[in-house]
């Protein structure tokens, strides 16, 4: 595989349209801005296409790091929703984030 650089980033970019468009079509829940909020994993892909190794390697840890993007950009949706559970228990139980009970009179 002489030419894997094209083969990833054009099979980031049908993943990526893949889960656009199920987005879209309300069959997948997450945010556009979730993308954004990924952007650290653009510097580890940038950081292992510079790494010194054998190509095939390269390869594999490039697709490990776009794995890591889609499972990180369907994960965070679930993670909102549970910081919102625990929100939600605070305000339920009357205790304060910072851990003191708040006067309720």
């Amino acid at each position: 595989m002489k030419n894997y650089s094209n083969f990833i980033t054009g099979t980031f970019l049908v993943i990526l349209g893949l889960l656009l468009l199920m987005r879209n079509l309300n069959l997948l829940d997450f945010d556009i801005m979730d993308i954004f909020r990924l952007w650290p994993l653009a510097l580890v892909y940038a950081g292992v296409e510079m790494l010194p190794v054998e190509p095939k390697l390269k390869m594999y840890l490039q697709i490990g790091v776009i794995i890591l993007f889609f499972i990180a950009l369907i994960s965070l949706p679930l993670l909102r929703q549970q910081q919102v559970g625990i929100l939600d228990y605070y305000e339920q139980t009357g205790i304060e984030l910072s851990g003191r009970i708040s006067n309720l009179g």
